[in-house]
């Protein structure tokens, strides 16, 4: 029952900022100031509530999918760590988690020791939102993966 009611919350607040219209940006401002001064060191202006407002407007199909993977509590129905140990031996696998994101990275790091060689694992400063917290580095790691990647591509 939780579910049902989170789902249809989330369309209530979609469908609220959908009739506000050209206020919407502006309402999600003033409700969610938090969310634009975590990012104001990038943005100046009203960017973050404008991205933010038109996400929410669109068709949430990637909480569609997200209702389709996982069960009650967010869990997953076929999870991961029943799968990637199977993965070809020839594909290299990057963990990256951040150093106070809620999730827990040692169930990841587990996994990394059993993958051996082929899995890299790293932590870096920041939440569950590595990738916006700590953006310059998690780009320097994506770049230096894709550059481990190209490298093993080519000795084939």
């Amino acid at each position: 029952a939780s579910d049902v009611y989170k789902r249809q919350y989330q369309r209530r607040v979609r469908a609220a900022l959908r009739w506000a219209g050209p206020y919407g940006p502006n309402l999600v401002q003033r409700l969610r100031s938090d969310l634009s001064h975590k990012w104001s060191h990038f943005f100046e202006d009203d960017t973050v509530s404008n991205y933010i407002y038109h996400l929410q407007v669109q068709p949430p199909s990637g909480e569609d999918a997200f209702q389709v993977l996982s069960i009650p509590f967010g869990w997953a129905k076929a999870p991961l760590c029943n799968r990637i140990l199977n993965l070809s031996k020839d594909l290299p696998v990057l963990w990256i988690y951040g150093s106070s994101s809620w999730m827990n990275f040692r169930f990841g790091h587990d996994l990394h020791k059993q993958m051996g060689d082929r899995s890299t694992f790293v932590t870096l400063e920041g939440g569950h939102h590595v990738y916006a917290d700590s953006w310059k580095e998690f780009n320097r790691t994506l770049i230096q993966a894709g550059k481990v990647l190209i490298k093993m591509v080519r000795r084939r």
